[in-house]
């Protein structure tokens, strides 16, 4: 026999083989090895993939010996699965897949296996796409995965063009098509809303949030709405959506509500779907819940809470105060309750998040010290030292990395600002920022009958000034011409309280000659958004606000504009990443964070004409040059 690859026994010779320079013998037992190494190439290699394969012959493409029932690789799939050997699992499911008859159990194989492959960290498809270039079937799926974790109209596009490139892949035939009617299958919600009674009027803004997000939404949408005001009426109407085999649950509202359809589920798993509460959870409650999607299902069913108020507000003020280098301000709050616990949590939270800039400032002064130290003991003649007034733009390490992001800066995208990092927050810290402590001043008032001129007063020790003046008064046995001197220790004020109140509160800044920013919170968008009224008493005040409140938008007040939210949730709430957020929302930017729903409000200020507009960015490098002065412009 002569070989035909002379070349391959160079390799295990040390040199390259020709025919007739051998003895007989000799020449005799190598053509014998290479006739058993040439078989043996031909035969089925043993069931012993690894990782560790060459990249360049794809493991799931190989043929099995030794595994010969569809329980074996079912066994051997979950055994890789749960070793996390990526390619042994693509490759055992791909020979359950061909042990498969039925065209139902080869999807449901083809949906496991991607199901799988979505659940891994992005940094974990990415890792696994660089180490295996070369492995076709495994870029295949890591390519679908992270397709199916873009946006709705980027899936449908991509899908598109996913299976013209891997048309060839076995999952192709079945798991494709139906990703792709999955994705233009009308969706059925179930909504549940107190339509009559004490809540209805809020009930009715929200339905009509829904609608015309129906209206335009992809893909379609139907809804088939509940009346949850009576209690009673509950187990029926759950009975109903589950025979209209509804896809998810928006609501209730009511707390009770809420845990009356939980506990009924408890009773009757069979009729429970994903739910979107617009309302807390039970305390007991997880949001992984215990309910699974069928009984053979190890899959919890998800249901998460929705709510109306911005539970971070306090904080998002507060770094917007500590943005534009505030360091001591003063907080006038209505004594209602909703009001005066809103006040507080900005206070504490303006008190922690300066403690910890001036911690981090500390920490990076320390190491900028160190730093020095050891380039000059290395006779470094030029070492970039960091001090506090250069510190590293680029320290993606900062826990406060994400603090230093203006809540003005963060309403626009990367392609708007032109970089997908901010500046570090120390950069926007005075230098005397370790020096000065920060001071919050709290002062209310009562809801009615309030005399606010004298609420202001308190705040801004009006009655000490008072008192000098009698002071002098006495002492000088004649009449004096008195204008009250406000405190000087402040940097900005904030107001919290209704917009009725504050349209009143800011005519008094000029009684008493205050030039000082004003701040306030989300009381202060207009309600309704449209028709829009201009408040030209409130120009110069600052204050987060939804996104629709701008006027640009088809919810008209704040609970459409919840409504329109709150099933873009349901409808889209699978794409949402840790790590990211929808921003083409009607109240804010809106990720899922700590088993809640987080929403960033927008930065927006009344004009001198009343109109709402877009905050400007607190400038970053100026610095206040003494108290009751600040880097933003003044009212």
């Amino acid at each position: 026999m002569t070989p035909s690859h002379p070349s391959f026994l160079f390799h295990l010779t040390g040199r390259r083989f020709q025919p007739g320079r051998l003895p007989g013998l000799a020449a005799a037992l190598l053509t014998a090895l290479l006739t058993a190494l040439l078989l043996t190439a031909c035969s089925p290699t043993p069931p012993t993939p690894s990782d560790t394969e060459s990249p360049a012959d794809d493991p799931a493409d190989e043929p099995l010996r030794g595994l010969s029932t569809l329980e074996t690789y079912q066994r051997a799939a979950s055994q890789a699965k749960n070793n996390q050997a990526w390619l042994k699992y693509l490759r055992y499911q791909k020979a359950v897949w061909q042990n498969q008859e039925e065209t139902e159990k080869r999807l449901e194989t083809a949906q496991a296996t991607l199901s799988t492959l979505e659940a891994l960290p992005e940094t974990t498809r990415n890792a696994l796409a660089d180490k295996h270039p070369e492995a076709e079937s495994l870029q295949a799926w890591l390519a679908l995965a992270d397709l199916r974790q873009g946006s709705g109209s980027l899936h449908r596009l991509g899908l598109q063009d996913f299976s013209l490139f891997y048309s060839d892949q076995w999952f192709a035939p079945q798991l494709l098509p139906y990703l792709q009617e999955q994705l233009e299958r009308p969706r059925h919600y179930a909504v549940f809303l107190p339509l009559s009674g004490d809540y209805q009027s809020v009930a009715e803004q929200i339905r009509n949030g829904l609608l015309k997000y129906q209206f335009q939404a992809e893909p379609p949408i139907r809804l088939r709405f509940y009346n949850t005001s009576d209690r009673q009426a509950l187990p029926s109407q759950l009975q109903a959506a589950s025979e209209q085999n509804v896809d998810a649950i928006l609501g209730p509202v009511q707390s009770d509500r809420i845990e009356a359809v939980l506990s009924h589920w408890q009773q009757h798993p069979e009729l429970a779907r994903p739910l979107l509460a617009l309302n807390e959870l039970p305390v007991e409650w997880p949001t992984d819940s215990p309910l699974a999607d069928s009984d053979d299902s190890e899959v919890p069913l998800a249901i998460k809470p929705f709510l109306f108020p911005t539970k971070s507000e306090a904080q998002q003020v507060a770094k917007r105060l500590l943005s534009a280098q505030h360091r001591r301000i003063g907080i006038l709050t209505n004594a209602e309750n909703r009001y005066a616990q809103k006040a507080s949590a900005i206070a504490g939270a303006f008190k922690v998040q300066a403690r910890q800039n001036v911690e981090a400032l500390q920490a990076e002064r320390r190491e900028a010290s160190v730093s020095a130290e050891t380039h000059t003991s290395q006779g470094s003649t030029e070492a970039e030292v960091r001090t506090s007034s250069e510190p590293s733009a680029e320290n993606l390490d900062s826990p406060y990395l994400d603090l230093t992001e203006t809540v003005a800066a963060n309403d626009r995208t990367p392609a708007e600002t032109g970089s997908h990092h901010s500046p570090n927050l120390l950069s926007n810290l005075s230098a005397d920022a370790t020096e000065t402590p920060a001071k919050t001043v709290l002062r209310t008032f009562p809801e009615r009958n309030p005399n606010l001129r004298e609420a202001l007063g308190a705040l801004i020790n009006e009655t000490e000034s008072q008192a000098r003046k009698n002071n002098l008064r006495w002492l000088l046995k004649q009449p004096i011409d008195f204008t009250p001197r406000p405190r000087q220790d402040l940097d900005a004020i904030v107001l919290v309280t209704h917009r009725t109140q504050l349209a009143v509160f800011l005519p008094q800044f000029d009684f008493f000659d205050l030039t000082l920013p004003v701040y306030s919170t989300s009381e202060a968008m207009p309600s309704p958004f449209q028709p829009f009224e201009p408040a030209p008493d409130l120009a110069g005040m600052r204050f987060p606000a939804m996104t629709a409140a701008f006027g640009q938008h088809d919810a008209h007040t704040a609970f459409e504009a919840y409504g329109w939210d709150a099933l873009t949730l349901l409808h889209h709430g699978d794409w949402l990443q840790p790590d990211r957020c929808f921003h083409q929302t009607a109240t804010g930017r809106i990720g899922w964070d700590n088993d809640h729903y987080q929403r960033h409000l927008r930065w927006a200020s009344y004009d001198a004409s009343g109109l709402i507009q877009p905050a400007q960015t607190p400038a970053a490098s100026a610095t206040p040059d003494q108290p009751g002065q600040s880097s933003e412009e003044t009212r």
